[in-house]
């Protein structure tokens, strides 16, 4: 079907596909997976390499040779050799900033969220659109982003669920391709013999006048009306091109092979059948200019006159680009009105209608306190992660303590040792006694919520405004206790005094006073409390 729509589409004909598709020949959706299963795993090195010489970065064996022999690391965050020429520097540099970013988004988004900006970033659509399967491929895409959104209302819930899922949709292929050009309606549809089935049109071509060999059937199913019974036989592989040696077989076997044989004849005239009853008006059957022992057409053929009905296929040349003969003029008044009709639609697509707000915009608007000394965002993102990993599944806790503060530039022992002393203090913690005893935990929760004018929720957002509003976040942790839910949110932030931690509570209060409310609109359940847990101090109650 592939080599069909591929040459209707050389010679400028509308091709729509239905039971297969050319996802196989998408180079740059294949090399986007691997970007995104990277992501997954940023500490493969096998797939950052594969993503560093990919389309997207384009980094050179010779580049990547020499950055490797001048002691660099395979990993986003690795310093750069010092020794390195500043032009493939540059490379690595320009790359692993992307990368970060990227993995950023990924920890901080939800996943189809995620995915769309990694897309828009990287180029993905127009890169595809510039590719040989253009129009097709940029349809295939805009369909799995529109599965993948369906799917994450009960498919998945993280990042790593949302790539098995695109995985899996990649090797299964699309049944259909996606028209974005609004020409399906004059397109010629390719499809298979089962997709066919109730379908009807003017023109019918029954084409690809070749089958694979008969062979022999190696299984019987017995077809009843309430249950069905299989026979198998069992074979082993002998060589390439040998046939396979036969282990075991059902007694009688001869009988039920015969059964099978007739069967799959008679599935074959009945697929003949709908294959003669497609067409309205004029029908084209396909043969050889030989012999026609192996198309699948040849009992359609007895039908014909072959000295009237043979339609001799004329040579057609690949059409060229139809290019003005000569320039094309227009006034100065025409051009003018043309550009200002041109930026009154482009105006009117700017003009929002809807806002998009992370929790963590509203909250920014006031002040943090601030307060010198600490080790930084980054040790708060490092904690951050470790206390999440541990809360998920002690279990499987291990050592990523060290992996992760490596990841993020800590590798000094008394970092380790830092480290070791505050997750001590949480696991002895009222916080994480009552984790353990929960009904149900759930961390690293993403949401995106549509909010209206009105809407309780969108009222404690502070917004001078009546466009809805779609606002995301990520809720650390909810328990549901004996009394409900509790929200939970960690915070690293340094602190010395006691009044410099009332600041950061009274800053942090609307953050939790919203995710409160939001997951009461998501759950349709009340939510008893909301908390926030300071490392180095503990629980400190904030909703209600």
């Amino acid at each position: 079907m592939e080599v069909y729509a591929k040459t209707l589409k050389k010679y400028g004909i509308p091709v729509q596909m239905s039971g297969g598709s050319l996802l196989s020949d998408v180079e740059e959706l294949k090399e986007f997976i691997i970007l995104l299963k990277f992501l997954r795993d940023p500490e493969n090195q096998v797939l950052l390499v594969a993503v560093l010489k990919g389309i997207f970065f384009g980094i050179s064996d010779k580049a990547l040779a020499e950055y490797r022999l001048c002691g660099g690391v395979f990993r986003p965050y690795a310093e750069i050799p010092a020794d390195l020429p500043e032009e493939i520097a540059s490379l690595f540099r320009t790359a692993y900033e992307k990368l970060l970013m990227y993995l950023n988004w990924t920890r901080n988004n939800p996943p189809v969220t995620a995915f769309e900006k990694i897309a828009q970033d990287i180029g993905l659509i127009p890169l595809v659109l510039a590719g040989t399967e253009g129009q097709t491929g940029c349809g295939y895409i805009i369909k799995i982003l529109e599965i993948l959104r369906r799917n994450a209302v009960s498919g998945f819930s993280d990042f790593n669920s949302m790539v098995d899922r695109l995985d899996a949709i990649v090797n299964a292929n699309l049944d259909e391709e996606l028209d974005i050009t609004g020409e399906e309606r004059n397109a010629v549809r390719i499809m298979n013999l089962h997709k066919a089935k109730g379908l009807e049109a003017p023109v019918v071509f029954l084409a690809n006048p070749y089958k694979k060999p008969n062979i022999a059937p190696d299984y019987h199913i017995q077809r009843a009306e309430n249950k069905s019974v299989g026979y198998f036989v069992i074979k082993k592989k002998t060589g390439e091109f040998q046939p396979k040696r036969i282990l075991a077989q059902p007694l009688n076997w001869a009988e039920y092979e015969a059964a099978e044989t007739r069967y799959l004849n008679a599935e074959e005239t009945r697929l003949l059948y709908v294959a003669a009853t497609r067409a309205k008006n004029l029908l084209f059957i396909s043969c050889c200019e030989k012999n026609n022992n192996k198309n699948p057409w040849e009992p359609l053929l007895d039908f014909t006159d072959t000295s009237k009905d043979v339609y001799e296929i004329p040579e057609i040349p690949v059409p060229k680009p139809d290019y003005p003969k000569s320039s094309v003029y227009i006034k100065r008044k025409e051009l003018e009105e043309y550009t200002k009709h041109v930026k009154e639609l482009i105006n009117t697509a700017e003009r929002p209608t809807y806002m998009e707000l992370a929790v963590t915009d509203v909250i920014s608007e006031d002040p943090l306190p601030a307060v010198k000394g600490g080790l930084g965002p980054e040790w708060g993102s490092a904690m951050h992660e470790i206390i999440e990993r541990l809360v998920r599944d002690e279990a499987y806790y291990g050592n990523c303590m060290d992996l992760i503060l490596k990841r993020y530039g800590f590798t000094e022992p008394e970092h380790g040792k830092q480290a070791e002393k505050l997750i001590k203090e949480f696991k002895e913690s009222e916080l994480y006694s009552r984790i353990l005893n929960a009904e149900l935990k759930l961390t690293e929760i993403p949401f995106a919520i549509r909010l209206e004018s009105g809407d309780a929720v969108y009222e404690k957002l502070g917004i001078n405004d009546s466009l809805p509003v779609i606002l995301h976040g990520k809720i650390d942790l909810v328990v549901k206790e004996k009394d409900g839910w509790a929200v939970i949110d960690y915070k690293t932030n340094h602190y010395e005094t006691e009044e410099q931690l009332n600041l950061l509570i009274r800053h942090y209060s609307k953050q939790i006073e919203i995710y409160c409310s939001v997951l009461e609109k998501i759950l349709n359940e009340k939510a008893v409390s909301g908390e926030l847990y300071f490392t180095g101090h503990g629980l400190v109650k904030v909703v209600p």
